[in-house]
């Protein structure tokens, strides 16, 4: 089930959003807990829930990318470079694990992810994702494609991490596969070119067309929207 929560300006959702995962966190802080963060829109949110967090909880959660835009460590476009910039401290976690390497590909890179990403998960008691949600309905690096049988072999195979060149990039990013694994996913949306991506979650669709559709399959999926970027 798709909790959707609306809220009347982004600032606001984005500290809603931020305050879900810190309690959520909080919950569990006698566990061996693991966030996975993207960049993007919610990388506010991700620097605003981890200065909330106490080191009791940090000291207990390792942090871990969702999807990365491939190229060299820190390119121009990197999720984690966006992430970092905008105020996020990752060495405030217990550990934190970065997708791009030095000189590997992205095929590589995504073997080597997929197991790193198994071993936290296998770790950890307690899982949270915070997620975007693009205007075209795309989460994490999972885009919308017309070819489905592509789509199911990338996204909906056995294989936590899939690389592959989409739009303007090489993407690297968790599948339906690792989402499926989370305890509870934070989405944030902003703006009023989101309501619409935002709406169609209450719609069946064909996940390839609209991939928000697998939040639909994963546990305690909360979207917290704000309707005016203020």
């Amino acid at each position: 089930m798709i909790e959707v929560s609306t809220h009347n300006s982004c600032k606001l959702a984005c500290r809603e959003a931020a305050d879900d995962l810190v309690k959520s966190l909080k919950d569990h802080a006698n566990k061996k807990c693991l966030l996975l963060v993207s960049g993007g829109s919610s990388a506010k949110v991700a620097d605003w829930a981890a200065s909330d967090l106490d080191i009791n909880v940090t000291n207990s959660t390792d942090l871990a990318q969702v999807d990365e835009r491939f190229g060299a460590v820190g390119h121009d476009n990197s999720n984690w470079r966006y992430l970092t910039e905008r105020g996020l401290n990752p060495d405030i976690f217990n550990q934190h694990i970065e997708i791009l390497k030095l000189g590997v590909s992205a095929a590589d890179i995504a073997i080597t992810y997929s197991k790193q990403l198994q071993h936290l998960i296998d770790e950890a008691n307690y899982k949270v994702v915070l997620l975007g949600l693009g205007e075209d309905g795309h989460i994490a690096g999972m885009l919308p494609m017309a070819d489905e049988a592509k789509f199911d072999e990338l996204f909906l195979g056995g294989s936590l991490v899939a690389s592959y060149v989409g739009d303007t990039h090489e993407r690297i990013t968790i599948t339906a596969k690792a989402l499926l694994q989370m305890d509870k996913i934070v989405v944030y949306a902003c703006g009023p070119a989101k309501l619409g991506a935002v709406n169609e979650l209450n719609n069946p669709h064909n996940i390839h067309e609209y991939p928000a559709e697998i939040l639909k399959r994963c546990n305690n999926v909360v979207v917290h929207y704000g309707s005016e970027e203020t």
